[in-house]
């Protein structure tokens, strides 16, 4: 779209008069009409101009959208109204507001992050507002479902699963029951919950649907608490009430018309229209009053409302004030806006330079992704590319053999570890212990024993597992000295191998009444080798035990 004049006489800004002469030059050099002033835009948003919510929401936005956080976001009317059609994409804006808007009704654990959930959010949360809206305007948001998704079997899913539940409540709460007769709670049943089919309606729905869920929401929010705090903020918030500019009353009797005129901050003009369409007569006399049936439904009384956009730029401002002033009902009007047209000018040129930054910039990013470059960057760029990939590609190899050298180390290492452990057993179950080296008996020598003579090569006697030492209950003070084998060895003997019971038994006395006192180590030892016993004399006797210390105890 060419923003160029062919001429300085088809600018309206030449036909400007009671204007500072610079703020009309620079008007001159800047498009008289935006895109949403032309088709096929100006079709779709002409109607909106002259609906109430449309007026409401877009004040509320441009006042109080710091409520909502987005107090940082750039927003004007022309922004508004190219992002509502269509004009920009994305829709910035309005994808933040959708964001924000449900996120300031919706708790904690139910807030959205992208615009994508907005649709199902706001269904889920207005409900049946939602399908008055969508029946006003003809809409289904079946139409809007992605079949991919499952949409067909959706609703038959939700239906069953409903029929589901119903059956579950008319059934008994318990059926089974314990071993002692209570009743066993059934545990509750994991329901299937259908795959939630992709719904995106938002974006296709009509101009108008758009704005009354909007308004909607914004009517929600205002009753909120944290909009009540964020009203406290204000110094004086009784300011922030929108009053009319001007107000007029029609004087004919029927019906009664006020008019009242308000003005925006887009520099728009709206006039709105109370229309009484019945008086209530009151009669100034008691006498005249009549009795009523109190239960009678009386005709609603209530004005019906009218609102209208007068002006939608500033050059349709500047023709209304010089109608105005020739008119004597609205000749105080005109006077008032006459006064702030310098302002209005402003104003205009303001909006329409940020509208012509904004172009710039797109135009500039439009060229920036399909400028021409030379064939020698092409290829600079293309090298350096490779040269990346083939750095990336050495980097993960080298990497992968530092993993495989790693796990190569800690799989031989374990195996060296093993062999080892397995050497250390075989050694120790084929090398059988030493009959006088490792294991050392210990000779128990007791005192005031009366002398056995024993012929040990006499009988035959058989190991047993446990060693099991008799003493005689009487010997309480007798003193127990220990030696090793090693200190009396004795030659005649050597060749004698017998067990620790059997020589116990030949040597100590046979009383009514013993105790066994078992070692555990005795135990060990004479499960694994046999024991080499001597005794050096008659009036004391060897006994061959293991090389932990035995213990006697008193009996």
């Amino acid at each position: 779209m060419s923003n160029k004049v062919g001429s300085s006489s088809d600018h309206p800004a030449e036909s400007l008069k009671h204007i500072n002469a610079e703020i009309v030059a620079q008007l001159s050099k800047l498009p008289s009409k935006l895109p949403t002033e032309g088709e096929p835009y100006l079709s779709q948003i002409k109607p909106l101009r002259s609906s109430f919510e449309y007026a409401f929401v877009y004040n509320w936005l441009s006042v109080f959208r710091g409520a909502i956080k987005m107090s940082a976001d750039p927003f004007h009317v022309y922004i508004w109204e190219e992002e509502l059609a269509g004009v920009t994409f994305p829709s910035t804006f309005i994808n933040r507001l959708k964001v924000n808007l449900i996120n300031s009704l919706l708790k904690a654990g139910m807030k959205i992050r992208a615009p994508e959930e907005f649709d199902q959010s706001l269904m889920s949360f207005l409900g049946d507002q939602l399908d008055e809206i969508l029946n006003k305007y003809d809409v289904h948001v079946s139409d809007y479902i992605d079949e991919e998704q499952g949409a067909e079997d959706y609703e038959e899913e939700i239906e069953e699963n409903n029929d589901e539940d119903e059956e579950e409540e008319e059934e008994e709460e318990y059926d089974e029951y314990d071993e002692y007769g209570y009743p066993v709670e059934k545990l509750p049943k994991v329901k299937e919950t259908p795959s939630k089919p992709l719904i995106r309606f938002f974006d296709l729905l009509p101009l108008g649907a758009k704005v009354e869920i909007f308004y909607i929401l914004i009517d929600k929010v205002c009753v909120t608490n944290s909009f009540a705090k964020y009203l406290e903020k204000f110094e004086k918030p009784i300011e922030l009430r929108l009053d009319p500019i001007f107000t007029h009353v029609s004087q004919s009797k029927f019906p009664v018309i006020e008019s009242s005129y308000y003005l925006l901050d887009d520099n728009r003009l709206y006039l709105q229209k109370l229309i009484y369409s019945k008086t209530v007569h009151i009669p100034t006399s008691g006498k005249k009053l009549e009795v009523f049936d109190p239960l009678e439904v009386l005709d609603d009384i209530d004005p019906s409302l009218e609102w209208e956009c007068l002006t939608n730029n500033f050059y349709e401002m500047y023709d209304l004030i010089i109608e105005y002033r020739k008119k004597p009902q609205l000749k105080k009007l005109g006077q008032l806006l006459f006064g702030m047209l310098d302002e209005f000018a402003g104003q205009e040129l303001k909006w329409k330079k940020n509208y012509q930054h904004r172009l710039k910039e797109k135009q500039m990013q439009s060229l920036l992704m399909n400028r021409k470059r030379s064939s020698r960057l092409q290829e600079k760029e293309e090298r350096k590319r490779l040269e990346e990939v083939e750095k990336q590609a050495e980097y993960e190899r080298r990497l992968k053999e530092a993993a495989a050298m790693r796990a190569a180390k800690r799989i031989k290492l374990k195996e060296q570890k093993e062999q080892e452990r397995q050497e250390r057993l075989n050694k120790r179950i084929e090398t059988p212990a030493p009959m006088n080296e490792e294991v050392k008996p210990e000779v128990i020598e007791i005192d005031e024993e009366p002398s056995i003579s024993t012929s040990l090569n006499d009988a035959a006697i058989k190991e047993e597992p446990a060693v099991e030492v008799l003493a005689p209950q009487d010997v309480s003070t007798q003193s127990v000295e220990t030696k090793t084998a090693a200190d009396a060895p004795n030659p005649q003997l050597d060749d004698v191998s017998v067990s620790t019971p059997a020589i116990m038994s030949a040597v100590a006395p046979q009383p009514t009444d013993i105790m066994p006192i078992k070692s555990d180590a005795t135990e060990s030892s004479s499960q694994t080798a046999p024991v080499s016993a001597s005794i050096p004399s008659v009036e004391a006797s060897n006994v061959i035990a293991e090389d932990e210390d035995v213990e006697m105890k008193d009996v």
